[in-house]
């Protein structure tokens, strides 16, 4: 029964305890007390009852969503579609960009290594079937970085190994990223561990990348217990090694290297073995090297490159010594009469030099025949009248299909190189970085007459990044080839971008270039540069 509540102006009033009146109000209190242990236990019934209402709309939520699932538009995806799918989302940490930051700018890799790692995670999230999918793929677990998690435990490694049950495997060895605090008995234990596995799957390694930094002479004799021990070693899958071995501490170890397949070949500092070490069958495949060494590299080792008919790229920076010191036998009539460097199918040549002051560049671009160079990079190293001599040499050797040409670090005078443009007829881009030119680099690029071909007639773009250059050749060259020249087969000037390279020049020339940039504003960009 429900009682009537008390009012408040009640705590007005004068009560005497034996009262009639205190007595009903007692009585009336009692009966209140024991409504609200009744309400409570009603209230506790019904919270039990929704806890289970609760309980049960969760439950069937999730039977709806799976319901759902069962006639989602990827349940009707095919099984092996769907692996195609997961297989093509699961990169590879080898690239073109990984040997780049590895081998010549010497980055961080991390971020290559650990892709492949974080796309598995995403994939085996997603629902347990795609998770029983994905262990079914082995593609997608044949990239193997052994990472710290990995080597602490060998199991996880052979694990790794036998989910990709055959496949051609793509594995890193960085053993700098296992240690952090290992002690030295715990470092060589670590090393062997991994050894002995890869050892035993050495026949399917695709990619092999080892670097040696941080390791002692010791670890790095241990790191190479994985390849078999004998004198040649027969590695029938292998298409890409890359050695980043910055204290040649692998030199008088590696074996020989029988790999038929080898089509890259990517060498941090290895010193003057590396051609050496792999057999003619082996370099006979490279289709790329990469090279940056600082150590003395014998012309008899590098010339084995010409056992490699079907090389299109070679990147070769931070070399100091090529052959030796300069002698009277690197003189033109010298290097004439011995055996040329010839690479038929080379496509794109790369040249960083960092001692440019002594004769190795006009040693190897000398003897370097390219007639299908297409794109050629060369850094010279800063002032150097040997760098712009082997510049001269290679862009005068016939270069019949160059189309791309990258200068940086050069310093180019007067002296008889305004013609260094002129067997170039498929020249289609210049870009110039930190360079100094003199005020004729640039004038056979224009038409001297009407109906006079120029150097370069098939020539787009000029770009020009922090470089000193003759202003009035600019303007020439502007007002020359920003609409198709007159002659035959000539295509316009589509842009020169000229951006910091802070030329200071006479107001008349500042006119003369303001006036081009208004009637030719969609060719002649500059920024932050004329002052």
């Amino acid at each position: 029964m429900t009682t009537t509540d008390f009012n408040i102006d009640l705590l007005s009033t004068e009560l005497h305890s034996e009262s009639l009146e205190s007595q009903s109000l007692k009585v009336q209190l009692e009966q209140q007390r024991a409504e609200l242990s009744s309400v409570d236990d009603r209230i506790n019934i019904l919270l039990e009852e929704l806890e289970i209402l609760r309980s049960r709309k969760e439950r069937l939520r999730k039977s709806i969503s799976i319901g759902d699932s069962l006639f989602a538009p990827i349940r009707k995806i095919p099984t092996e579609i769907l692996r195609d799918i997961m297989t093509l989302t699961v990169p590879g940490f080898f690239s073109q960009d990984f040997v780049y930051d590895m081998v010549a700018t010497f980055r961080d890799v991390s971020v290559h290594l650990a892709e492949p790692h974080h796309a598995r995670g995403r994939l085996t999230g997603v629902c347990r079937l795609w998770r029983e999918q994905v262990k079914k793929i082995p593609r997608i677990w044949s990239t193997i970085n052994i990472s710290r998690d990995m080597y602490l435990n060998g199991s996880i490694i052979e694990e790794r190994f036998r989910l990709a049950k055959g496949c051609p495997i793509d594995l890193c060895l960085w053993p700098k990223t296992w240690f952090r605090d290992a002690d030295s008995t715990s470092r060589a234990a670590l090393i062997k561990t991994v050894t002995l596995i890869v050892k035993s799957h050495i026949n399917q390694i695709r990619v092999l990348i080892i670097d040696t930094e941080d390791l002692s002479s010791a670890e790095c004799a241990s790191l190479l217990q994985l390849f078999p021990s004998q004198a040649l070693v027969d590695l029938p899958a292998l298409e890409v090694l890359c050695i980043a071995d910055d204290e040649g501490l692998l030199n008088q170890n590696i074996p020989t290297i029988q790999a038929p397949s080898l089509s890259w070949l990517s060498v941090d500092n290895y010193g003057v073995n590396i051609f050496n070490q792999l057999t003619d069958d082996s370099i006979a495949s490279l289709e790329q090297v990469m090279i940056s060494s600082r150590e003395e590299i014998p012309y008899d080792s590098i010339s084995r490159l010409s056992l490699c008919p079907n090389l299109i790229a070679l990147h070769w920076s931070h070399y100091e010594s090529i052959g030796g010191e300069d002698s009277e036998s690197d003189s033109d009539e010298a290097i004439a009469s011995q055996e040329r460097l010839h690479l038929p199918s080379l496509q794109t040549l790369c040249l960083y030099i960092e001692s440019p002051d002594r004769m190795e560049q006009q040693r190897l671009v000398r003897r370097l025949q390219t007639p299908t160079l297409v794109s050629l990079t060369f850094c010279g190293g800063g002032i150097s009248d040997i760098a712009t001599h082997a510049l001269s040499i290679i862009l005068t050797s016939g270069l019949p299909y160059l189309q791309h040409l990258s200068l940086k670090e050069f310093t180019i005078d007067d002296n008889g190189h305004s013609k260094l443009f002129d067997g170039l007829p498929q020249l289609r881009t210049i870009s110039c970085t930190f360079c100094h030119f003199g005020a004729s680099f640039f004038s056979g690029l224009a038409p001297v007459a009407v109906g006079k071909i120029p150097a370069c007639p098939l020539l787009e773009a000029l770009s020009l990044a922090r470089t000193h250059f003759h202003v009035p050749e600019i303007i020439r060259l502007v007002k020359t080839r920003a609409v198709p020249w007159n002659g035959s087969g000539g295509s316009a000037l589509q842009r020169v971008h000229v951006a910091r390279c802070r030329t200071t020049v006479p107001k008349a020339q500042k006119d003369e270039l303001r006036r081009l940039q208004e009637s030719y504003g969609h060719v002649l960009i500059i920024e932050h540069s004329i002052h």
